[in-house]
């Protein structure tokens, strides 16, 4: 079928997401409360040095959910050469895990959480033009709104 690499991405992409809106009442709120409570962090490819210059290619964002039980880390390379990115520290012997990297074939540019392969060291290599979204969920796994 035409285009199913790309179906089947966007799939997956909108079943996370409902999956994310199952928020209890707590959640239910505006864009602009949600952003006034949102637990976030401006990365480059060092931690906590986003370079916001105008010839920057590159950023990364740590993003945690109001509960604390989900943390995505995503970065995006627009520059023409891969870049190597480091990454948050986890608590413990924590992983990150791979749920999207836009340099990869179909079917591993992007899987169910569940499936999410485990990151190994504190570097990610993105490689030109992509991005990656890293996910850890704190035990137990709960489902809420990012």
């Amino acid at each position: 079928e035409k285009n199913a690499g790309l179906f089947r991405f966007v799939k997956l992409l909108i079943k996370s997401r409902l999956r994310r809106d199952m928020a209890r009442d707590e959640f239910s709120m505006s864009l602009q409360q949600w952003l006034s409570r949102a637990k976030f962090k401006w990365h480059g490819v060092k931690l906590n040095h986003a370079d916001w210059s105008d010839h920057s290619h590159a950023i990364g964002i740590e993003v945690e959910s109001l509960t604390g039980s989900i943390r995505m880390h995503y970065i995006i390379n627009a520059y023409s050469d891969a870049l190597t990115f480091e990454l948050p520290r986890l608590n413990g012997e924590a992983q990150w895990r791979r749920w999207i990297d836009t340099s990869l074939s179909t079917p591993e540019d992007i899987c169910a959480w569940e499936e999410a392969p485990e990151i190994s060291g504190q570097t990610y290599k993105a490689t030109d033009h992509s991005m990656v979204v890293l996910i850890h969920k704190s035990p137990p796994m709960k489902e809420e709104l990012l």
